[in-house]
């Protein structure tokens, strides 16, 4: 059985009141444990994401990881073998929802 985890909140409409300091907007901690979704906030975790997986997509693939799923997902390679891993994937999860 499921625990329920109940209803998500929805996130402010307005920047939230955070104060002074260097946890101010547009910063890692206003988004994530604030919750603030103001413009600078959005702005900032966009550039932030982006940033992230352009550095994890530059490490090398380990050479025994090629045809896995989670290279093509956390490598961004894009070899045969990895592709047909994400098709496959894609295929069983189409399958099991389609049920």
């Amino acid at each position: 059985m499921t625990p329920s985890t109940g209803p998500v909140p929805e996130p402010p409409g307005e920047p939230v009141e955070l104060g002074s300091g260097s946890k101010g907007h547009g910063t890692f901690y206003a988004y994530q444990v604030r919750k603030c979704r103001c413009t600078d906030c959005q702005t900032f975790m966009r550039r932030y994401a982006k940033r992230y997986t352009t550095r994890k997509r530059r490490r090398e693939v380990p050479e025994d990881a090629h045809g896995l799923v989670t290279t093509y997902n956390h490598y961004g390679c894009r070899c045969d073998p990895c592709k047909a891993a994400r098709r496959s994937y894609d295929q069983e999860r189409y399958e099991i929802r389609n049920r």
